[in-house]
């Protein structure tokens, strides 16, 4: 009997090249699903709930705001439906220098200071109403703590990429 393995070399090229295709294929569908800090549509966790419910506000058009550093912070951006203003309200800890700011990055790039956040019952509270244009379907929200009054962002405490589109 001839014992000739060459018949075998078919199969086991096929066996590679179906390997390394599977593998290249899982590594896509893993990258397109590259997770986002936050969109609309996903839930909001009970703390972010019950900051919601503490200003009377609805979970509709609102967002999660994520610790950046793992502290306790949190909170909930929210806008309105005709995309004319946005509320971020936050719990932090009281400071006694400096301010919470909040800053807004649309897709273009071009970083916004929207202002210095009040303290009220809940947490922190900024109100903002857009002047001339509207809220850009997809932009990121960073609450910040701030020394100066300028327009460098220092330190970035919560975090959320949003997105508008219904």
């Amino acid at each position: 009997m001839n014992k000739n393995p060459m018949f075998l070399l078919p199969a086991f090229v096929i066996l590679i090249l179906g390997g390394y295709l599977g593998v290249k294929w899982w590594k896509s569908q893993i990258a397109l699903q590259k997770p986002s800090i936050l969109t609309e549509g996903v839930s909001l966790d009970e703390r972010g709930q019950s900051l919601l419910k503490t200003y009377g506000l609805s979970e509709q058009q609102a967002a999660q705001l994520k610790a950046v550093e793992g502290s306790d912070a949190y909170g909930v951006v929210r806008w309105n439906t005709e995309k004319t203003s946005l509320t971020v309200l936050a719990s932090l800890p009281s400071i006694k220098t400096g301010a919470y700011q909040v800053w807004l990055t649309p897709d273009d790039g071009k970083q916004t200071k929207l202002g210095s956040m009040r303290i009220e019952k809940g947490g922190y509270v900024l109100d903002y109403v857009l002047k001339k244009e509207l809220l850009p379907s997809k932009f990121v929200v960073v609450v910040s703590k701030e020394l100066k009054n300028d327009a460098v962002l220092e330190e970035k405490l919560l975090e959320a990429e949003v997105q508008t589109q219904e």
